[in-house]
């Protein structure tokens, strides 16, 4: 059995980004947590912690790390359902999710979702392929992917889909498809992304066109609302999900470049499997409200 002092040294070594703050939080000398992650090391038979600055984990140490904060998580559930009294005690619950889903339909369920729960959300924001490898490092405990590939002691559940459009303003249409929409003049003007590791433009170009450019003039914006208020500025064109440029194309401050044209984009909830009270309360009210929402298979 791993000794509890050890691991929470590793944790905090980890988690704090250095041996002499994780001394500082644990109220113990720093050689005192050292000697603890040397332990650790001994009574694993390999290295787990990489000495750089801040320290990083080498794979088993990741994994350890991983379960220490799901032992943190049942220990903080439990204080939670003991605690009597007027006193609040708050479960935090750490969730990956991608700016898209937070933007448009996420928030509103979880503020229904806190309005009869004693919980606190740590979101991790991040683009729905990167915040998988959030869930697989044991950053979170729950995420919403566009993979269905299940973590191991994890479980997985299709939640719907998101469709995404090509929207433009009407001044960048003028300038840039006044005489119709192509593949050279496409490929050429500006468009906007969330980030490099955002692919939806591409699939979505690749699935008009049938094939898509190298590069693409690219601006990249990290923020869901911004990146829509960037192209009703005109900045550039870009895949936005339907649900939030709907308004504005029934207004015209948008145009919808190819109607009735669209990618969908599957989203799924992953979660540990462990008996947390409120992971499993949240996972099924996501369930239900989900449905209401995203698009069905």
């Amino acid at each position: 059995m791993i000794d509890g002092n050890m691991l929470e040294a590793l944790g905090l070594v980890l988690e704090c980004g250095g041996f002499e703050k994780a001394a500082k939080a644990l109220f113990i000398s720093q050689s005192a947590v050292s000697q603890r992650i040397k332990q650790l090391e001994e009574y694993m038979g390999q290295v787990l912690i990489v000495r750089t600055s801040p320290p990083k984990p080498t794979p088993a140490g990741r994994q350890l790390l991983k379960h220490y904060k799901q032992v943190k998580y049942l220990e903080e559930d439990v204080l939670s359902r003991l605690i009597s009294g007027t006193e609040k005690k708050y479960t935090i619950l750490n969730l990956g999710v991608n700016a898209d889903s937070l933007a448009t339909w996420l928030f509103n369920i979880v503020n229904k979702f806190y309005e009869d729960n004693t919980v606190l959300f740590h979101f991790i924001v991040d683009d729905q392929d990167e915040t998988h490898k959030l869930l697989k490092d044991g950053d979170v405990v729950g995420c919403i992917s566009s993979s269905d590939s299940i973590v191991q002691g994890c479980s997985c559940d299709y939640i719907g889909a998101m469709q995404y459009k090509f929207a433009a303003s009407p001044s960048f249409c003028q300038k840039w498809f006044n005489s119709g929409i192509e593949f050279d003049n496409a490929a050429a003007a500006p468009t906007i992304n969330y980030n490099t590791k955002d692919t939806i433009h591409h699939q979505l170009f690749k699935n008009i066109f049938q094939k898509s450019p190298a590069k693409f003039n690219t601006h990249y914006i990290p923020s869901s609302e911004q990146l829509l208020k960037a192209v009703k500025c005109g900045l550039g064109y870009g895949a936005v999900p339907s649900i939030q440029a709907e308004g504005y194309f029934k207004t015209g401050e948008l145009i919808d470049l190819f109607p009735g044209i669209y990618i969908d984009i599957n989203l799924y909830w992953h979660y540990w499997n462990i008996d947390l009270r409120f992971l499993k309360k949240f996972t099924k009210f996501l369930a239900e409200q989900s449905k209401q929402i995203l698009k069905p298979y």
